[in-house]
């Protein structure tokens, strides 16, 4: 055979064998298709929680007081009816949180966030809008989960509202081993009997505190500082000998604060958790306009300063698990509204039962022995049920 022809035959052969080989051998695998980008509904989270509940007062009466308001205090109501909205695309978050309730809707959380992550878990955030005052434990605390029906008095009295408008940084380090907050705020809660959420005398409040997470235990030291502010006041006609007229007055006012919380496993009931706190504090009483400090009359005319209030208060309680079903506690609570003037303490003693049918819903009795000089019955008793979702 020729060496052409014999060169033929063989070129033949191997594109037969290729051509057999292509048939048999598997295809290539198709490439994966690329990731879905999330969508932004997926960055939104809605919670909250509602408590419907039966008030029954020891003081309750009928009819109307003099402003118009119902003297009836034994009554069906909602006493919280929250909604959160949470947009996070890190490293940014925004808040809108509402109080919905029969009297209308209130504004509770308004926040824009950015978050900067450091070495390990530490991280910082800053934010910026209507949030809570960052002093204590109580104060920031969601009423969904604490086991009293209501906050301690000297915090509702000095954080009248829980929040306040402004900036804040905070953050925490080493597992929660160091946490830490500092807010410039208006300097007026929402709650607040004069000025709600504004700020009459351009001082802001600035409060701090730091805190730490080991274990069971947690707790804090917390301090403010800030000014308040009486509006200018013209003479009384009907004080005769008294000149009460007064420019605008700024005062000083500021507070420490300390806070625990201790959580132990006690078999077989379940956890037991001690908490306390304590606050010291002048011219913070900002629940009602009364309790704010007085302007000094010298020589029967006002001056331009005032008398400073200091106050004290604290509480201390339990609450212990029973099983997965129950739970149980007790609070003890003082506030002095003035370390001045004797005879003037309220005292409280609240216990409490929770039952919890179903992980969203717990169902709360509690009543509540109040003790104050002169002597008024005004015991409370509330039947509460709650669904957080």
């Amino acid at each position: 055979m020729r060496p052409s022809i014999r060169a033929f035959a063989v070129a033949s052969i191997l594109l037969a064998h290729g051509a057999a080989f292509a048939q048999t051998a598997p295809p290539a695998p198709e490439p994966a298709p690329p990731e879905p980008k999330p969508h932004w509904s997926d960055s939104i989270k809605l919670s909250g929680f509602i408590q419907a509940q039966l008030t029954a007062a020891e003081d309750s009466g009928k009819g109307v007081n003099a402003q118009g308001a119902p003297q009836n205090r034994d009554r069906f109501e909602i006493r919280r009816g929250r909604l959160k909205l949470t947009y996070s695309q890190d490293p940014a978050e925004a808040v809108l949180h509402i109080d919905a309730l029969p009297s209308g809707f209130r504004l509770l959380d308004a926040e824009v966030s950015g978050k900067l992550k450091w070495e390990g878990d530490a991280y910082t955030k800053l934010t910026a809008g209507l949030f809570r005052i960052p002093f204590g434990f109580e104060q920031q605390e969601s009423m969904s989960v604490h086991p009293f029906p209501e906050r301690s008095m000297f915090i509702s009295r000095f954080f009248p509202g829980v929040r306040d408008i402004g900036a804040r940084v905070w953050g925490a380090a080493w597992n929660e081993a160091l946490i830490y907050q500092l807010a410039l705020q208006n300097g007026n809660p929402i709650g607040d009997s004069t000025f709600p959420g504004l700020d009459p005398n351009g001082f802001k409040d600035i409060t701090a505190r730091v805190g730490t997470k080991l274990g069971g235990f947690k707790g804090g030291v917390s301090a403010l500082m800030g000014e308040g502010y009486i509006a200018p006041a013209e003479d009384d006609a009907e004080t005769d000998d008294i000149d009460e007229t007064h420019d605008h007055i700024d005062y000083d006012r500021w507070a420490l604060g300390f806070d625990a919380v201790f959580t132990v496993d006690i078999a077989p009931l379940g956890d037991l958790m001690l908490l306390g706190e304590l606050g010291y504090a002048q011219n913070l009483d900002r629940l009602a306009a009364a309790n704010r400090p007085e302007v000094v009359i010298e020589d029967d005319v006002a001056t331009d300063d005032v008398t400073d209030k200091k106050h004290l208060g604290f509480y201390a309680g339990f609450q212990q698990q029973l099983g997965e079903l129950f739970a149980a506690g007790v609070r003890y609570d003082n506030f002095d509204p003035d370390l001045d003037t004797d005879d003037d303490t309220l005292q409280a003693v609240t216990f409490v039962a929770h039952a919890f049918p179903a992980s969203m819903f717990r169902l709360t009795a509690a009543y509540e022995l109040r003790f104050e000089k002169p002597e008024v019955k005004n015991n409370f008793f509330w039947l509460r049920a709650q669904a957080k979702y």
